[in-house]
């Protein structure tokens, strides 16, 4: 199947040795999704068209990801932060209203605290940054079971992680479908195919396993940004079966002015699970100003 949004524009832009698919559409202001792992720009299917009524819109395949190439290193966030900057700045866009999913959230913290002024809203979905517990969450408990956040910790040795899925792309993401889901099933059967096909590329299994091995540079980095609060409008996102409201208190250690919002009848992937309903959170959020 295609990978494409309907009604956008496809091209590519070469930055920091990786070969950047984008995708964008619409007329406006312009806002930029980054999109989390195992999926890629497929994921905004459903969010970026309408959003791109008012808006103009781009979606990046980060790299290893998607129709990106896929670097031997880099991925931690700083690095890919910096590439989706460069792509912002040859496409001529502008400040921006920047929304992260999942290892999303952590490039467009980075993005923006790197340069504030090039970020005129920030919104999280889904994620808690490193340095604001992520790293909590990848310590084993006793009550750990097949529905917990193993993979946080199993990710970061990357050699024994590619070791054990490699071959079993789609029983793997089988389980991160059904893993943090409302109801088990939120991706569709066609969806779920491209990203096992998109997976099982040469060296993009182990490209999706370094964004998580990279948590302890990305913790650094963070905790070095975090002396300073970021002033513009920020959103943290979580699904109703998932991070709730956890999202917002996470957001509000690195925004003086941080909202939250609770996506219903979704998990973790929000954007699949009721998307109308995360489209119309951020929409409104478009209009703050303050």
């Amino acid at each position: 199947m295609s990978s494409g949004i309907a009604g956008f524009e496809h091209g590519r832009y070469q930055a920091q040795g990786t070969s950047l698919r984008y995708q964008i559409g619409g007329e406006g202001d312009p806002v930029v999704l980054l999109h989390g792992w195992p999926q890629h720009s497929l994921q905004w299917h459903s969010v970026a068209p309408r959003l791109a009524e008012q808006y103009r819109v781009l979606v990046p395949d980060l790299p290893g990801c998607g129709s990106s190439s896929i670097p031997r290193s880099g991925f931690d966030k700083q690095s890919i932060a910096r590439s989706v900057r460069q792509l912002v700045d040859d496409l001529e866009l502008g400040p921006i209203r920047l929304v992260g999913y999942d290892h999303g959230a952590g490039v467009a913290y980075n993005y923006a605290s790197a340069d504030p002024d090039s970020v005129t809203q920030l919104a999280f979905i889904e994620y808690v940054l490193p340095g604001c517990g992520y790293e909590r969450a990848m310590q084993p408990t006793p009550d750990w079971h097949t529905g917990s956040n193993w993979q946080l910790a199993f990710f970061t040795v990357p050699d024994v992680a590619e070791f054990a899925f490699r071959g079993r792309e789609r029983e793997l993401l089988n389980w991160f479908f059904w893993h943090g889901s409302c109801d088990g099933s939120a991706v569709s059967p066609e969806h779920l195919d491209e990203y096992v096909r998109n997976v099982s590329r040469p060296g993009a299994l182990r490209a999706g396993i370094e964004y998580y091995a990279a948590a302890w540079q990305d913790l650094a980095a963070n905790e070095a940004s975090m002396q300073r609060k970021l002033t513009m409008p920020a959103l943290g996102i979580g699904g109703s079966h998932n991070l709730g409201e956890m999202a917002g208190k996470a957001m509000s250690q690195v925004a003086e002015s941080p909202r939250s919002a609770v996506v219903s009848h979704a998990g973790h992937w929000v954007s699949d699970e009721n998307p109308e309903e995360l489209t119309q959170i951020l929409l409104d959020f478009f209009t703050v100003t303050q």
